[in-house]
């Protein structure tokens, strides 16, 4: 979509994002220049409208004395899957993606399940899966260590819930993903269980609690790199011949070790890691505080280039724990210790206003635009969301 020369446009940046107004049009938008106009990609303006608004979302019209917007044909993958709702309303569905260079299928929203079991109830979780699932979502995210902080619970409490409710379903259509060599918080030494022995426990358990014979995405939670990459990378590849992982990914892994994983795989014809879980979300964390409250790396921190490179992002804390819908209702005062650590700095109350002015021209929540901050990125990136209710999902 071309707009406005230079001279008509405003643009509010928010990250990488524009907040782009051209006679009461606005877009999210990676400024470029083409023959002296501001150009944005059509399918950015449908992307972006459906991440932002849910459920309706009126395409702009040109009114007397606005500035001509010229749009392009989309083609092929490219056109969004929008449904006419009524008028020149358009309901999006919920969209598909292929998982980077896979053959998987996956909503672009996945379902985080860290608290099923524990902070929310078996039956509240079940509830919450159902819902999504009803919205069209597909995508479920679980890990074999989730819920072991909680002593008197039971191991692996989110995946339990999870297998329980798969049990009752029809499995068909659904992309399940969990990861195994997490630290033993049951034991709390934090010690390293990166290695080909604890792979394949935690795999066979993780078959077991899910009552499935084959993980879709299987995610090594953790690195050791003391260990040799190469035996790492071989052992994940065995278990993929033997059935029991579809595709591999890595989650709180250095750009160097995921560069060292890829450069072996290739050099045995294999494409290595399908997939990367950073942290990553419009509030930008305290690098301090992270070493605290989630050691890992974050995207800025050099994953650009291995997401260029075709590796796909399904980054985690993509609603930044829910730090701008908290400062918003009750300023730093309604934060917890850790997000206070991790975002409560100047550059991300700046954000704010501009958040909540793009909420407040698309009737949308705060939440709904921090996520499509990761949604209308350029580079496909499905971020993991949490819910402790049905009614959040909406």
């Amino acid at each position: 979509m071309v707009l406005a020369e230079p001279d008509d446009v405003e643009a509010e940046r928010v990250g990488p994002l524009y907040l782009v107004e051209c006679g009461g049009v606005e877009l999210p938008s990676w400024r470029s220049k083409a023959g002296g106009a501001h150009v944005v990609a059509d399918d950015e303006l449908h992307r972006f409208a459906s991440a932002v608004r849910p459920r309706a979302q009126r395409y702009p019209r040109r009114r007397p004395g606005q500035a001509a917007c010229v749009c392009r044909p989309l083609r092929g993958e490219q056109r969004p899957h929008l449904a006419p709702l009524r008028g020149d309303c358009m309901k999006p569905a919920m969209q598909r993606r292929v998982l980077g260079q896979t053959d998987l299928a996956v909503s672009e929203l996945c379902l985080g399940t860290n608290h099923f079991g524990t902070g929310v109830a078996s039956e509240a979780a079940e509830e919450i899966l159902d819902r999504y699932v009803s919205l069209g979502g597909n995508f479920l995210d679980t890990a074999h260590a989730y819920g072991d902080w909680v002593p008197s619970g039971p191991r692996s409490a989110s995946e339990g819930v999870l297998g329980r409710w798969l049990s009752k379903r029809e499995r068909s259509g659904l992309v399940v993903a969990t990861k195994g060599c997490e630290f033993d918080y049951r034991a709390g030494d934090y010690a390293l269980r990166v290695t080909p022995s604890q792979l394949d426990r935690d795999l066979g358990e993780s078959l077991e609690c899910l009552g499935l014979d084959r993980i879709d995405l299987y995610w090594l939670h953790r690195d050791d790199p003391s260990q040799p990459v190469e035996a790492i990378i071989d052992a994940l590849i065995a278990q993929q011949r033997a059935g029991r992982i579809r595709h591999f990914g890595c989650s709180n892994w250095s750009v160097a070790r995921i560069e060292a994983a890829q450069l072996h795989a290739r050099s045995i014809g294999h494409a290595g890691f399908a997939a990367c879980q950073p942290m990553w979300g419009l509030a930008v964390p305290d690098r301090a505080a992270m070493q605290r409250y989630s050691p890992g790396g974050y995207y800025e921190d050099g994953y650009r280039a291995l997401h260029e490179g075709g590796m796909a992002m399904i980054p985690y804390s993509g609603q930044s724990r829910g730090f701008f819908t908290k400062l918003a209702a009750g300023g730093g005062a309604g934060l917890g210790d850790d997000v206070a650590a991790l975002y409560l700095s100047d550059a991300n109350r700046r954000k704010l206003p501009v958040i909540e002015k793009m909420a407040t021209r698309h009737r949308a929540s705060i939440n709904d635009v921090v996520l499509a901050y990761l949604l209308s990125q350029p580079l496909p990136t499905l971020p993991i969301i949490g819910a402790s209710r049905p009614e959040q999902l909406e």
